[in-house]
């Protein structure tokens, strides 16, 4: 008889090692969820990020559009008052 035959039975061996790797699948199964979670958000974020800057331009280019046109008719406005002034 071996040492390990009267430490633990084999079914006692065979039920640890059993245990030792679900419990190493599960730690493995979590960590890369985890990462994965964090790559999605990282990649939400910049996707984000980007149409946030689409859409400020956007803004700002239509407010420089109606900008210019409300200059244009204040302008011609004024021109319209000194011609008649004069």
């Amino acid at each position: 008889m071996a040492l390990r035959d009267l430490l633990a039975p084999q079914t006692r061996r065979t039920t640890l090692i059993a245990i030792a790797i679900l419990c190493t699948g599960m730690a493995t199964t979590l960590a890369i969820r985890e990462f994965s979670e964090r790559l999605i958000a990282a990649d939400m974020q910049r996707r984000f990020a980007a149409d946030a800057v689409d859409i400020s331009n956007a803004i700002s280019e239509r407010l420089r559009t109606h900008a210019e046109g409300r200059n244009r008719v204040v302008v011609s406005h004024c021109r319209a008052k000194a011609d008649t002034a004069a």
